[in-house]
């Protein structure tokens, strides 16, 4: 397979599970985030045995180095609180273009924290994102104009964790491997998830109870929704390998427009699962600002 149409995969896949998220969020866990926060955590329950069975040396590192590589892994936990409080009240087609704002807070975090240099067309770029991401939360009501300045602040929190986490990766990556990274953060799954069921009891007796209830399924699609991220994730670690980074960022960009088109698909053929505005006027503004945001995209890559 063309290494090009490849990169196309991970967007394509991550756009598809926010639409999970969206699900589960709507159809199970509306006054349960916790409870969902708690379920997502056994993922790592699973992975981590399977990578140290097959790939023991993922052991043999020092054991304070693993537990940075554990701090660092449970700020892809942290993401979620906020990422799913703003998905409870705004559509996946708005909430996807505002993550476009990880690759700008990677480029000022390398700015404070590496003393790399940013130039005028990355900081032009980084207005068209960021002026971009608040366009989507302008709405257009009978009452007037408003913004969304809290789901902005809350994908923007969200961004800022998985910025932080993927530049500490990256490090880290260089001074062992990627599978040896993986696991860490996956065994830090586990072990938040450890701590939640022991120590969160509100949250023990209310996922209990909803397991009895109901819980097959939702913990069966949320599996799935993880096993999709994981596929995603490997995919876009071997197309980074092989392809120009500028180019595959910009391929990634293009999640927003995936999960505009299948957000307009499932409204309109599924409406009993998932509903998003889709008026003629909405659609044209995301399309515009998703313009924008990829614009501003290019723009950086255009700088590397």
């Amino acid at each position: 397979m063309d290494i090009l149409l490849l990169a196309f995969i991970p967007p394509l896949i991550w756009g598809a599970t926010q639409f999970i998220d969206k699900f589960l969020v709507a159809s199970f866990f509306e006054k349960k985030i916790g409870v969902l926060m708690l379920i997502s955590t056994l993922i790592g329950l699973l992975v981590a045995p399977i990578i140290a069975f097959f790939q023991p040396s993922v052991l043999a590192i020092d054991p304070f180095a693993a537990l940075l590589l554990m701090l660092n892994g449970s700020l892809m936990i942290l993401y979620l609180v906020p990422y799913f409080i703003a998905l409870k009240k705004q559509d996946a087609s708005t909430i996807a273009p505002m993550f476009q704002m990880i690759p700008i807070m990677i480029m000022f975090l390398a700015f404070f924290a590496l003393g790399e240099n940013l130039t005028i067309m990355q900081l032009l770029a980084s207005f068209l994102v960021i002026g971009g991401s608040a366009g989507i939360m302008l709405h257009f009501t009978k009452k007037g104009l408003t913004f969304d300045a809290k789901t902005l602040g809350l994908i923007a929190l969200s961004s800022l964790f998985v910025a932080v986490n993927f530049v500490f990766f990256k490090f880290f990556a260089l001074q062992y491997d990627f599978v040896t990274v993986s696991f860490w953060e996956y065994a830090s799954f586990g072990l938040i998830g450890i701590f939640l069921y022991v120590f969160l009891k509100k949250d023990r007796i209310a996922m209990l109870k909803f397991m009895k209830q109901k819980g097959f399924w939702a913990v069966m699609i949320n599996f799935i929704n993880e096993a999709l991220n994981i596929i995603a994730l490997v995919i876009f670690t071997f197309v980074s390998l092989s392809a120009p980074v500028a180019i595959v960022s910009v391929l990634n960009s293009v999640q927003s427009v995936f999960v505009l088109i299948i957000g307009l698909f499932l409204t309109k053929f599924f409406p009993q699962y998932i509903k998003e505005d889709i008026s003629r006027n909405r659609v044209i503004q995301k399309v515009f600002f998703i313009g924008v945001i990829i614009i501003g995209i290019m723009m950086i890559n255009a700088t590397l």
